[in-house]
Parts: C-alpha cells; structure tokens; sequence
C-alpha cells in the first residue's frame, strides 16, 4: 500500500487532509502478521448481504497488537488499523482501485500516511521506541526527513496486503496508518470508510464504513 493507488494499501492510506490512497503488494520477511480471519469475527464491522462481502477494521491500539512493528506508532501519534476483506460469495473481488479514509467523529476525513510522513517525524522527535518520555500527541513537522527510516520501511512492507484480489470465500488484510495526533479519544464516534471494492467485470461495490464504537463496546465488556 505504498502508492497512491490501492496497490498502496499498505503504507498507504495516511492521515491529514481529504485525499485519496492506495495498497502495495510486497511482503517483508522478519515478521508475520496474526492470521486473519473472517470479518465478521470482529467487532468493528460491516457486511453488504447482496454483495456477499464483508469489511472489518480492527484498531491497533493496544502495545500487544502494535508489538508487530518496529516503530511505536502510538507514541508518535500514529493509529495503525488493520482493514479486514472477506468474498463470501463466488466470484473474485478486487482490491486495486480501494480508497480508504479515517473519518474522525466531527466528519473528518483522514487520508492514511506514507512512509515519508512517518518518517518526517521520527526524524524530528527520534526513534519513539527510544523515547517514550516524549508527550503525546506530538505535533506535525515540517520539512523531509534527511534519510529513509529502515525500521518505518520495514514495518510498511509488513503491512501490504500480500494481494489484492479477494478470491470466493477468502479473506485478506493490510495494515493502514492515520495520524492521529492532537485526537484524545480518536476512535469514539468514528469510523473507516472504504470505497471502490470491485467485482471482477469491475462494477464497484457500495461504500463500507464500520463503526469503530462497534470495536469499543466489544473491548469493554
């Protein structure tokens, strides 16, 4: 998810404005991502009967979950979310032309980060890993960072989607990352929406938007 296309998804879907992102295929090697299993197994989801598909986020918002990366995101003001596909019906869908956007409760629509945006802030604050005093959110930087950040590169590749065609009754997942910095409670009252699922002969699928609140009320039973 590293382009602006959904071939991106994987560093893909940023955070700030209202733009568009996608998904990237390439998986790294050092770390394996939990199974995924059928998006209907999560809280936060939302399934299209007539289309036989079913969306799910799951928020990485915990230090278990995020143990999978390198980075911790958390403290740089980074959510990762985890955009769950499942084809319960017989045909292929593709994932290609994918847009996704974290839409904060007051109606915002947050674009998920690149590499580059990450990277710019871990090299104004340093490596977060290393320094967990530093106050949270942090506030966004200006400017590039000077060198690619091999730790923030690994993680995105971690984070691709390993393919972006759904197979029939197959599920696959990506990991996305949005800037939410300056956001005290930023799943409260938002969601994920995801557009431009497709059928094979590529008719697009209605949009999907599952609930974050969905997530909430199941972690806090």
């Amino acid at each position: 998810m590293r382009p602006a296309t959904f071939a991106f998804l994987t560093g893909l879907l940023g955070l700030a404005a209202v733009a568009a992102v996608p998904i990237a295929g390439v998986r790294a090697a050092a770390k394996t991502p939990p199974p995924a299993h059928n998006a209907e197994q999560y809280p936060a989801n939302e399934t299209h009967a007539g289309e036989h598909v079913t969306v799910a986020a799951d928020p990485v918002d915990t230090r278990e979950k995020q143990s999978l990366f390198a980075i911790d995101y958390l403290r740089a003001g980074f959510l990762p979310v985890r955009l769950i596909v499942t084809n319960n019906g017989g045909t292929p869908i593709k994932l290609d032309e994918v847009r996704v956007y974290f839409v904060t409760a007051d109606g915002d629509k947050l674009k998920a980060a690149q590499p580059e945006d990450v990277e710019r802030r871990v090299a104004r604050v340093g490596d977060p890993t290393k320094q967990m005093e530093a106050p949270f959110p942090l506030k966004g930087i200006i400017g590039k960072p000077t060198n690619k950040d091999a730790k923030v590169e690994a993680d995105f590749k971690l984070a691709d989607f390993a393919d972006l065609t759904v197979a029939p009754h197959a599920t696959q997942s990506g990991y996305l990352f949005f800037d939410v910095s300056g956001t005290q409670a930023p799943l409260a009252g938002a969601a994920l929406l995801v557009r431009g699922i497709s059928q094979q002969d590529g008719t697009m699928l209605e949009p999907f938007a599952p609930q974050f609140d969905k997530y909430l009320a199941g972690r806090h039973k």
